[in-house]
C-alpha cells in the first residue's frame, strides 16, 4: 500500500508540513517522523535540533537512520556523551571512530567498555584488548549484590 504523502501534490505536502509545525510538535512527534517519513526526515531533523535532542535521541538515529548517522554522530560527541554514547558512535560511524575512541580513553572507561568496543568494532580490537590488560573492572549489579546478601561474589 502506498504512504498518502506519496501521492500527494508537492504544495500540498508543504502546506501539511506548516500545519504540523503550528501545532507545535514535541521531539517524539519529530523522532517518529524522522524514522518513518523519508520526505520530511530532512525538515523534521532540523527542528529537532532546535529542540536540542538528548543522548539517547540521538542513538537512536544513530543506530536506525543511516541518512542522519554521521550527523547525528556529530551532535552527540559534541555534548558530554557517556561511555555508551562513545561504543554506539565507534560501533556505526567508522569516519567519526577515532575520535571517539580517542574521548574514550579521556574517560573513565572500565574493562567491559574496552570489552564491548573489542567484540563490536573490528578497527580497535587489538587497542581495544590491549587496554582490557590493566583497565578497571566495574562490578556487575548482580555480584554486589550477592556480596551484600553473603551469597560470595
Amino acid at each position: 500500500m502506498s504512504h498518502p504523502y506519496r501521492i500527494m501534490p508537492l504544495g500540498t505536502r508543504h502546506k501539511l508540513w506548516s500545519d504540523f509545525l503550528e501545532q507545535r510538535p514535541t521531539k517524539s512527534d519529530l523522532l517518529r517522523i524522522i524514522h518513518k517519513v523519508r520526505f520530511f526526515r530532512e525538515v523534521a531533523w532540523q527542528k529537532l535540533l532546535e529542540l536540542e535532542p538528548d543522548n539517547n535521541e540521538l542513538r537512536g538515529i544513530i543506530q536506525n537512520i543511516k541518512y542522519l548517522r554521521e550527523r547525528a554522530a556529530k551532535k552527540l560527541l559534541s555534548q558530554n556523551p557517556t561511555n555508551h554514547d562513545l561504543l554506539c558512535v565507534m560501533v556505526y560511524v567508522e569516519s567519526l571512530c577515532e575520535e571517539a575512541w580517542q574521548m574514550q580513553l579521556e574517560q573513565d572507561a572500565t574493562y567491559q567498555d574496552f570489552f564491548c568496543i573489542a567484540r563490536g568494532v573490528e578497527s580497535l580490537r587489538e587497542r581495544a584488548e590491549e587496554k582490557m590488560k590493566t583497565a578497571p573492572r566495574k562490578e556487575t549489579k548482580q555480584r554486589l549484590l550477592n556480596k551484600i546478601l553473603g551469597l560470595g561474589g
